[in-house]
């Protein structure tokens, strides 16, 4: 899908979901993933729930997440 104006719109709904996680759902447990480098359950519930969203929404684009790293795609939109 190349079309933008699509794409924003899937783009805010993804900010809207992530949005709605924070308010209703506490940071939980933190672990650290590195020497300096902390996770939250929090943060891990928004990137598995705008992952998944995205995924559904647009297959065709690949997607880089801070805590889980990322999935290529064919095509130039990764």
């Amino acid at each position: 899908m190349t079309d933008l104006r699509a794409l924003l719109s899937i783009a805010n709904v993804a900010v809207d979901r992530a949005a709605a996680i924070v308010a209703r759902t506490s940071i939980g447990k933190v672990t650290a993933k590195g020497d300096r480098d902390m996770v939250s359950e929090l943060d891990l519930a928004i990137e598995d729930h705008v992952r998944s969203f995205l995924s559904s929404e647009t297959p065709e684009i690949g997607f880089l997440g801070e805590e889980q790293g990322g999935r290529r795609s064919e095509s130039d939109l990764t």
